[in-house]
């Protein structure tokens, strides 16, 4: 069994910025063997289906590459329209995902069901692509660890304060590591 985690970044939010660099850190230090994907969509002003149509392309080919098995453990850190792509992916692979979901958009509750495994959902209360009661009923509805982070936005970061954003960061990486642990029953520890 192989344990590979996908990082599924946003359109302005690669996997180097702090929630993506870190959690796959945090995959790493788990045992994981991390894998980034990126998006070559030049023109992020695209409506959004457009979007998701060049990047599901793209993505499709790199999974493909990836070659999961039935027996992988494979989590996906999902970021923004990463975690629509994430959820989109999951339903053409047979690997048993589990799922950190990242400042989900409004498309991303149309994708989860009964039978995904969200080991973590976290948003800011601010934020302008969710509303809050949307992700709370989600989670209501699918048993979803889910929080939301009170005068954040959709980078979960304080404008204004450098070590308050660490501090945040810190905590979404506790419950990240948490919700994974008990997901995988402590295999993905």
């Amino acid at each position: 069994m192989r344990k590979i985690a996908i990082l599924f970044p946003g359109i302005r939010y690669s996997v180097e910025c702090p929630l993506l660099y870190f959690g796959g850190k945090l995959m790493k230090k788990l045992g994981y063997e991390v894998v980034g994907l990126n998006y070559d969509v030049k023109d992020t002003k695209l409506d959004p289906e457009k979007f998701f149509d060049k990047a599901k392309k793209q993505i499709e080919k790199k999974i493909k590459k990836l070659d999961l098995q039935p027996d992988d453990q494979v989590v996906f850190v999902e970021k923004s329209v990463g975690t629509v792509l994430g959820l989109w992916v999951e339903r053409k692979i047979s690997a048993k995902v589990y799922h950190v979901v990242l400042t989900p958009v409004r498309a991303t509750m149309s994708y989860l069901t009964e039978e995904t495994n969200v080991c973590y959902m976290v948003m800011g209360s601010e934020d302008e692509f969710l509303k809050p009661e949307k992700m709370k009923e989600a989670c209501d509805k699918y048993h979803i660890q889910g929080e939301i982070l009170e005068g954040l936005g959709h980078r979960l970061e304080d404008r204004n304060d450098p070590v308050r954003s660490l501090e945040i960061l810190s905590h979404i990486l506790q419950n990240m590591e948490q919700g994974v642990c008990e997901a995988t029953s402590g295999t993905g520890c």
